[in-house]
């Protein structure tokens, strides 16, 4: 610490001596709670029929990445000044002027999900469905994360559908895909027949225009993969594709991309992180192939893909992900906006993170302009 600190001055030698005392008792610290982490995983995960084998690798690297995190903190004075008030929000405040309702599944929903609303006393919004982040393997519909993020877009006047999906590695490839779009494909065949869905959705939700998918990270991924498969339907049956527009925020794409060395130790994604994504998230070594996983190997290319909105930051390793799918997508004639921002890895999923009011003012702009959505008043 005091070697990567050493354009501080500490003061005494007793000074730095019982502060690298404290530090170190820190770090025992942070030993014994990775320890029972660890413990309670391996025992949660085998109970989920995981191996050891599986549970015990995955809890060492996120050790590993915590302590790549706290010295990539420490050694970077323009990280640290990038994230002053990062952490600040561990919760969502509540909007006003949003109404949230808990579906649960059923014989006609296919899966639990979170519906975010306009509270208004009638009309009917573009809706969005959102798949949330979370490295494939943690996450979900009910998490701040995603409340945070639909109440924001439900208070600028979408309905915003966020569903639960299956995780690795309990259920890896292609099982999250699988329930991503059996969501689409429901809301699709709802749109002919409104009645067919739950009351909140019937009153406030207009299917008739399609819908627009936005995913951060792997649900980025996932966002770019189900608004492919709704192509590849629409061709196959000479029709109209229910996608409009897909909004892919900071997305990965597992083995797309050479990760870039300058960002090894990142914010959030240090390289050892994402190089063992593929490890928990694929069944099989070839799934790195499918187009499922990363729509840019699809052997028909991108041509036809709804216009799409790419949200990227400086600071993580997954621009270059987000980068190569705009400029595959600008190639095959696909209407293609980037926005990048200053920024480290999921800062829209943190209220005081560097650029996250401008970000989302433009994305719900860019949304307004292309929906021609009404907006909430304030």
């Amino acid at each position: 610490v005091w070697r990567l600190n050493a354009n501080r001055s500490f003061g005494s030698v007793e000074t730095v001596e019982m502060r690298c005392c404290c530090a170190w008792g820190l770090f025992g610290a942070l030993l014994a709670v990775a320890a029972f982490v660890a413990v309670a995983y391996v025992e949660r995960e085998s109970a989920h029929g995981v191996p050891a084998g599986v549970a015990i690798p995955w809890s060492i690297k996120m050790f590993d990445f915590k302590i790549r995190l706290l010295i990539g903190y420490i050694g970077n004075p323009t990280l640290r000044q990038a994230l002053r008030h990062y952490g600040n929000s561990s919760t969502a405040p509540g909007t006003p002027g949003v109404s949230i309702v808990d579906i649960p599944a059923s014989g006609t929903v296919p899966t639990p999900m979170r519906v975010f609303t306009p509270a208004l006393p009638s009309g009917s919004f573009p809706v969005i469905v959102y798949y949330h982040g979370g490295g494939f393997t943690m996450g979900g519909a009910f998490s701040v994360h995603t409340k945070l993020l639909g109440e924001k877009m439900a208070a600028a006047g979408f309905v915003v559908i966020a569903p639960e999906y299956r995780l690795a590695p309990t259920f890896r490839f292609p099982a999250g895909v699988n329930d991503c779009d059996a969501v689409l494909r429901w809301l699709q065949n709802a749109a002919a027949d409104t009645e067919t869905l739950p009351q909140v959705l019937r009153e406030a939700a207009d299917l008739s225009q399609g819908v627009t998918l936005l995913g951060d990270s792997a649900g980025g991924n996932f966002a770019a993969v189900a608004s492919l498969l709704d192509r590849n339907r629409a061709r196959d049956n000479s029709a109209k594709p229910f996608v409009v527009q897909q909004v892919v925020i900071y997305p990965v794409f597992p083995g797309c991309c050479q990760f870039p060395q300058h960002l090894s130790n990142a914010f959030i994604l240090p390289e050892p992180i994402v190089s063992t994504l593929p490890d928990f998230y694929f069944g099989d070594p070839q799934d790195g192939h499918d187009p499922r996983v990363n729509p840019m190997l699809n052997p028909d290319g991108l041509a036809g893909m709804p216009p799409a909105y790419v949200i990227t930051g400086e600071f993580d390793p997954l621009n270059v992900d987000g980068t190569a799918y705009a400029q595959q997508l600008r190639e095959a004639g696909v209407d293609t906006t980037v926005a990048h921002y200053p920024t480290v890895h999921a800062f829209m999923s943190f209220a005081d993170a560097p650029a996250h009011e401008d970000a989302y003012g433009n994305l719900t702009a860019y949304l307004h302009k292309r929906l021609q959505t009404k907006r909430v008043s304030s």
